[in-house]
């Protein structure tokens, strides 16, 4: 499979999953409304508020250690005599890590506006 195969791939495959976490978050905020109404869908909605708080906590998780391995890749970089090949190299994976954190803190906001 071609590189770009697998990019059109990853990318679908990445499109699908929001497609259900945006589908789930409208699910848990329709239960939240109409929980007052009937208690059995009190249990429903208590599942999609600790599937809800999971997915918040693991969005952090991400950040947090995407961010300790940038600070290590600046501290290394600091540290070490780096070729010139190097150096680009490093610093093209913190621009990709600081993408990839945007993207999640992005995903993150998601989740937590429709809280509100």
């Amino acid at each position: 499979m071609e590189i770009s195969e697998k990019d059109l791939l990853l990318n679908q495959i990445q499109s699908e999953i929001e497609k259900i976490n945006k589908y789930l978050q409208y699910k848990r905020l329709e239960i939240k409304k109409t929980k007052k109404e009937n208690n059995f869908l009190e249990m429903v909605h208590d599942d999609y508020e600790q599937y809800y708080n999971y997915i918040k906590d693991q969005k952090q998780q991400q950040i947090n250690q995407l961010e300790f391995i940038l600070k290590y890749l600046e501290k290394s970089m600091e540290e070490a005599g780096l070729t010139e090949q190097k150096v680009r190299q490093t610093k093209h994976e913190q621009r990709t890590i600081t993408k990839k954190i945007k993207q999640i803190k992005k995903e993150l906001d998601e989740i937590i506006k429709d809280d509100d």
